[in-house]
Formats: structure tokens, sequence, C-alpha cells
């Protein structure tokens, strides 16, 4: 939900070592990069895994219908509750007010609620586990040694991007206008749990886990009705589980690529009305994509989300504790 760190006017001393400590483990992140790209290797090894359910349009709908169901059913009762949230009066909007603090406390809720929903229904309908969901744990320490790392490969980068942008059009979001109108200790733990935990959590489950994962489905089928024409020795490596369900063993070519660039686009466009910030969370996004092409587990993916919004957080809170 938030895009990046704040670019203020002045830097302070904890934001300015920061910088500096981000710069060094990027260059340290870059020349790994480069050195497995020289020697012709993937940034990341491919990891086989079971090919993702090829969930029906009908499937992809009846989410969709039931996301804007919990939503409208959340926005009836916020309405019956607060009138002024679908009507609010702009005389009376001068100053903080507890509308902001229910507000994202009914968002918090609505997300997890929306979660679990979602979650159940295409385990129903879909017939998705756990694992298909990316909740692996089989390998947690080196994917959350891996989100560190992309981490720091990807947010020097996209914070020069967003600065750059800025000098363009003024990066905007209310969670942080609702946190400058009320800059208590509250609010800003309160803005952390949507900001880091909530709004990552949903948003990697949504657009890398069920969107890039259905895309990826789709792709699945497109190769499989390619391979017919082929001769069984020219086909695809692939072995069924112990479920029945195809292993891909080899990594997509580069016409396998366009789920993570379809979904890397749609999560931009959903920040559409924050100023620049679809730009640099486009390629914050690709960097997202390919950590989860390349392991199919939430982990690595959520760990980079969490630390860019859980900075972005402190670096607020750090700008106005300073003034």
């Amino acid at each position: 939900m938030l895009a990046a760190i704040q670019s203020p006017n002045s830097t302070s001393l904890p934001e300015a070592v920061f910088l500096v400590f981000l710069a060094f483990a990027h260059l340290s992140v870059l020349r790994y990069v480069v050195q497995r790209l020289w020697q012709r290797q993937p940034v990341i090894e491919y990891e086989p895994r079971r090919q993702f359910p090829r969930m029906l349009a009908v499937d992809v709908t009846m989410t969709l219908l039931l996301v804007l169901l919990l939503l409208g059913i959340g926005g009836a009762i916020a309405a019956s509750i607060r009138p002024e949230i679908l009507s609010p009066d702009p005389k009376s909007a001068t100053g903080p007010t507890s509308l902001d603090v229910s507000t994202m406390i009914q968002g918090v809720a609505l997300t997890f609620l929306i979660i679990g929903a979602v979650g159940a229904a295409l385990a129903t309908s879909a017939k998705l586990t756990a694992d298909d969901f990316g909740f692996n744990l089989g390998q947690i320490r080196r994917d959350l040694r891996l989100g560190l790392v992309a981490y720091f490969g990807i947010m020097l980068p996209v914070l020069i991007i967003q600065v750059t942008t800025e000098r363009v059009v003024e990066y905007k979001h209310p969670l942080i206008e609702s946190y400058e109108k009320n800059p208590t200790l509250g609010m800003m733990a309160l803005l952390a749990l949507v900001a880091a935990i909530a709004a990552p959590l949903s948003e990697e489950l949504l657009f890398r886990v069920l969107l890039q994962g259905w895309f990826e489905s789709l792709e699945s089928a497109r190769k499989a009705k390619k391979s017919l024409a082929v001769s069984v020795d020219e086909q695809p490596p692939s072995n069924p589980d112990s479920a029945g369900r195809l292993v891909d063993l080899s990594p997509p070519n580069w016409l396998g690529w366009w789920p993570m660039l379809a979904s890397s686009t749609i999560f931009a466009l959903m920040h559409w009305g924050q100023g620049a910030a679809p730009i640099p969370l486009f390629f914050f996004a690709l960097v997202l994509g390919y950590v989860y092409q390349r392991t199919h587990r939430i982990w690595p993916s959520l760990v980079v989300h969490m630390l860019l919004n859980g900075v972005t957080v402190a670096t607020l809170w750090l700008g106005h504790s300073g003034s």
C-alpha cells in the first residue's frame, strides 16, 4: 500500500546512515547478479514445483465477486456506524478525527476476512492446498534470507525511480495523510499494522499467488497444447507427483514471462491515484514476481514487501519525531 521511503526535504542522520548502508548492500547484491549473468546462470535457481491448478474462469469470477461482496458488506456496515464515510462534511475535516482510526481498523478486519473467505472458497472449488498458496515451511530460513537479499537488491533502484518521478508528480497516499493529520503513537501502530502486515499479505496472495499463479496455469495449458504437436522426446520435462498433478522440472522460456509482466502491470495500476507511485511499483512488482516465479513460495516476496512498507513507516515516524 505504501510506495517507498518518503523523500523529505532534509535527511536526518538515521536516514542518511540507512541510505549509505542500503547503497553498500545494493552494490553487494548487484555484484552477485552481474556475476551470475556473466556466467550465464539464472539469478535465482528455478525450483521444480507441481503445476498450479488450472482454475476455471468461473473460479476466478466467483473469487472476484466474493471480494466485491465482502467489500460492499464492509462498506455498508461502516456507513451505518459512521454515515460521514459516504458523505463527509468538508467543513468538519479541518483536524484529526476518530474517523481515520475507525476506518483503518475496519479495513484491517475486512482485509483478513477477505483473505480467509477467498482462501476457503478456492480451497473448496479449485482444490488449492497450502503449498499452492505458497505457505511451505520446508525452506523457511532460505526464503527469509532470499527475501532480505532481494529487498536490498531492489530498494535503492525503486527509491531512485520514486524520487525522480516525484519531481514531476507528487506522491500521495491516504494512510500517510491520515498519520500526518494525527501523528500519535497509536496511529503509528495502526499504520504499521495496515501497511507492514495486512497490505503485504493480502497483495502478495492476490497478485503473486492467485493472479500470477492463474496466469501461469494458462501458460501451462498453452505449453501442453503445443507439446502435442512435437514428439515425445521433444516435450518439456515434467513428472506427475503422488497426487497425479504434473511437476514442472524446467523454467519457462521467454514467452512464459508474460504472467509476471501482466500481474506486475495490474499491481501497479491498482495504485493509480497515488501520484507517480505506479511507476516505481511496477519495477518493484517485477522483482516480487520473479522471486515468486522461481520459488513459488510466498515467503520471499512477502518479506520484501513487508520490509519496504515497514521501512516506509519507520522513516515516516522518524521524520515526525525529529520535527
